[in-house]
């Protein structure tokens, strides 16, 4: 039985001043038009559907498109709430959408799974929305009849405690169960170390790719929960990451957990991530199997890079490929041009960032590229020096030291005689 899973879509969202409506539309009908070429059961969005709790009409319908192409194929639609969503509001139509569709947002649906059936096969889809540790874990207490920690770990745990206490349930001989989660799901619980690869604008944390344009949900500074929490099940479809990536759990090394990722970049930080979805395979032939998995690449329309060069370069044509994409460009001349900004936007149509990086940075007991004015022992000769050093990347010569001196002598003396 085969299972689209994808997530993150945040319709609505835009990059830096730029809309990506036409951008998220062309990616969802993408992804629609692979379920229904690849003929599965049932597309799972893993979280964060929409960007904010509010979504624009536009985004609305792109989603309301893409479950009714979804529904007329036959395949299944689950949608789960993530951090960025409103969980009351995508789960306030759920009684009277179509049998179709499923939209899980409150805890108390954590144990109520989907169920799609060929034949003797049954396949148990249950979908675990963010859970905020301070209002989930007092309702998991009381569905379990344990004190919940107000922790992701805490309140994961209990949500998993019940999915497997359901499974435990079905006398089905043939089941396979997969659960959607919207969290940070690492190998490591708790406050994993982060690493920063500067040339990508990539962090690791907990051996995960992490972007700047996911939300953080540190709860007492942690923020991740460990994947063998999921033991019991045959695939974790997950949300959250915006980066494709899998997850290892330590204790059960058949369990498949999988961040699909986001399918467009959402931030320079995600410029060289994969976007994609995944396809999970579940075999009911053995008695033990993992998912087979898929990964399709999305068609981007404009893509997300970072150019690094010198003015006169940048705009030479030498890039022309990338004149209409999401451009951040870092700018190497020795001294910052007054018409570098005019220049760039008038060449790249999607401008989104501009910083210059000298290629050849001059240092020296002279050359301060900040200096602290609250300082007494700070002259206003240092700071002017400042200010160049940051602006040409050089140093004040002698002649020029000397007329600023002069008139930073007689501004003084003007304000002594007031």
């Amino acid at each position: 039985m085969k299972l689209l899973h994808t997530s993150d879509w945040h319709l609505g969202r835009g990059l830096h001043k730029y809309d990506l409506h036409e951008e998220q539309r062309e990616a969802v009908k993408f992804i629609v038009d692979q379920a229904i070429e690849h003929k599965v059961a049932a597309i799972l969005i893993s979280g964060d559907v929409y960007d904010r709790p509010t979504p624009p009409v536009a985004s609305i319908r792109i989603l309301q498109e893409a479950i009714e192409r979804l529904d007329a194929a036959g395949i299944t639609t689950v949608i789960t709430a993530g951090n960025h969503d409103s969980a009351e509001r995508l789960a306030v139509y759920s009684n009277i959408l179509r049998g179709s569709v499923r939209i899980i947002g409150s805890v108390q649906e954590v144990n109520q799974p989907v169920v799609l059936r060929a034949g003797e096969d049954q396949l148990r889809i249950y979908g675990l929305p963010f859970l905020f540790p301070q209002l989930a874990a007092p309702i998991l207490s009381g569905l379990t009849g344990k004190d919940v920690p107000l922790s992701h770990d805490g309140v994961i745990g209990a949500a998993m405690d019940l999915v497997r206490q359901d499974l435990s349930k079905t006398d089905s001989k043939s089941v396979r169960s997969v659960v959607m989660a919207h969290a940070f799901v690492t190998q490591y619980s708790g406050a994993s170390r982060a690493t920063t690869d500067q040339k990508n604008s990539v962090t690791a944390t907990g051996g995960l790719e992490v972007s700047d344009s996911e939300r953080d949900i540190s709860i007492g500074g942690l923020q991740t929960a460990s994947a063998d929490l999921f033991t019991g099940v045959t695939y974790a479809a997950l949300g959250h990451l915006h980066g494709q990536q899998f997850v290892r759990a330590k204790k059960d090394k058949k369990l498949v957990l999988r961040y699909s990722g986001s399918p467009i970049a959402y931030s320079i930080s995600e410029r060289n991530q994969r976007k994609s979805f995944t396809i999970a395979d579940l075999d009911f032939a053995s008695e033990f199997s993992e998912a087979k998995i898929e990964i399709i690449d999305i068609p981007q329309r404009r893509l997300v890079v970072q150019l690094i060069d010198d003015l006169d370069s940048l705009v030479s044509g030498k890039y022309a490929k990338h004149a209409d994409d999401y451009v951040d460009l870092v700018v190497t001349d020795d001294a910052i041009r007054p018409d570098a900004f005019l220049k760039l936007t008038d060449y790249f149509s999607k401008f989104l960032r501009k910083e210059d990086r000298p290629k050849n940075i001059l240092t020296g007991p002279d050359f301060q590229r900040g200096v602290d004015v609250r300082n007494p022992k700070v002259t206003p000769l240092d700071v002017v020096n400042s200010f160049y050093a940051q602006i040409m990347n050089s140093v004040l010569t002698k002649n020029q030291i000397e007329v600023i001196q002069r008139a930073l002598d007689e501004l003084a003396a003007e304000e002594a005689a007031k």
